[in-house]
């Protein structure tokens, strides 16, 4: 089969959009990563006020890659309230029910504590950080926020009592069944937040060019597989074509074999005429017409 070429064109734009993908990838991963203490300091430090408008409409895409931002979480709409304190309001909640065991390892002949999840729940309402004149800078995508944000409001263990039965059953099964931690933690009203750099817009186009990179393969595998095709057809007539040469002679053989025969027939003839007297032949010329060897 034919080496398959790949046009220039395409070549070009499946390696922009891989490389591109990557690169926002890279950028993205790098603005999720919580900022240390030293560059908090070094990234600038706005105001939340009317002035912050009038940074944001000079600079190009009205997008600042690393700011720091201070104040007050407010509720776009009505707060969610804490499902174990009634007097205390937040925008995010996120609930977790965590199951501990101890687990027996043959090799340390010790006990190791183990747990798992067992139930989450996170919740959120759309809210505001507020300066101190009111001015509002609205909050996108909270639930992919790093660092730690949220205050716990509740954390409770429940034991588990055992048995006598119990007991020796975690024995023979190797694990111990301790209990369940539920713990709830909020994000509430009127905590200081600090905000930087929105890390979406890196997301949203490394999405973007995987996507083109996605469809460039696609074109070139469809392409591949048309050609694919072309060549199994010319295969299949190929091997149509030499099925048929191998089976021409079988055909003209039994052909052949009769006129054989004829001819045989044909020289037996002319030598029993030849063996006859010279006025038979004669007479037998007048009747039958001889053939000419």
């Amino acid at each position: 089969m034919e080496e398959f070429p790949v046009k220039v064109s395409e070549a070009v734009c499946l390696g922009a959009s891989l490389a591109l993908s990557g690169i926002c990838y890279c950028l993205y991963k790098k603005s999720r990563t919580t900022l240390d203490n030293s560059k908090l300091v070094d990234a600038p430090h706005f105001t939340i006020d009317g002035k912050l408008k009038d940074i944001l409409k000079v600079t190009p895409g009205a997008c600042l890659q690393y700011a720091v931002i201070e104040g007050a979480v407010q509720p776009v709409g009505e707060p969610l309230t804490s499902s174990f304190q009634k007097e205390i309001f937040g925008v995010l909640q996120k609930v977790l029910l965590r199951e501990h065991r101890l687990v027996w390892n043959s090799l340390s002949r010790t006990w190791t504590d183990s747990e798992r999840v067992l139930h989450q729940r996170v919740t959120a309402v759309p809210f505001v950080v507020v300066g101190s004149d009111d001015t509002a800078v609205r909050v996108l995508c909270p639930l992919q926020a790093s660092g730690v944000h949220m205050e716990t409001t509740h954390e409770k263990f429940h034991q588990v009592n055992y048995g006598f039965s119990d007991i020796i059953g975690q024995y023979l099964s190797g694990e111990k069944l301790k209990g369940q931690l539920e713990t709830e933690e909020m994000l509430k009203v009127g905590a200081t937040l600090t905000g930087e750099s929105t890390a979406g817009w890196w997301k949203g186009l490394a999405i973007a060019s995987a996507v083109a990179g996605a469809g460039v393969l696609l074109w070139l595998g469809r392409r591949y597989y048309n050609k694919l095709k072309v060549h199994w057809q010319r295969e299949k007539e190929r091997r149509e074509f030499d099925r048929l040469r191998a089976e021409n002679p079988r055909a003209r053989a039994p052909v052949a074999g009769h006129e054989a025969i004829e001819n045989e027939e044909e020289e037996h003839l002319v030598k029993r005429l030849c063996d006859l007297p010279y006025s038979a032949t004669q007479s037998i010329s007048r009747v039958v017409p001889l053939y000419h060897v």
